[in-house]
């Protein structure tokens, strides 16, 4: 805690909105991004593979913002969650 007064006429300057990401096709995900990364839209931020090993996807970032979460196990089955993508939103 700092000493002073707070000063509530203080808008914040962000907002997030959290952008779900899910897997649309069996396989093994292999992420390129780590959390806490800045990603921008169309960004890539993993791939998929077959179980042959054969890519069969690229995932790129739906929306621009931080990374929170990116799927660490590498089996993927339909609709599994393969990230969480913090959007940074102008405030009202």
């Amino acid at each position: 805690m700092l000493p002073g007064e707070v000063n509530s006429d203080r808008a914040s300057a962000v907002d997030w909105a959290l952008v779900g990401y899910h897997q649309h096709r069996e396989g093994i995900f292999y992420p390129v991004v780590v959390p806490e990364a800045y990603v921008t839209q169309g960004m890539k931020i993993g791939y998929i593979t077959d179980y042959f090993g054969d890519k069969v996807w690229d995932i790129t970032a739906p929306v621009s913002g931080v990374v929170l979460y990116i799927g660490a196990v590498p089996s993927m089955k339909k609709g599994d969650t393969i990230a969480h993508i913090g959007e940074l939103a102008e405030a009202p």
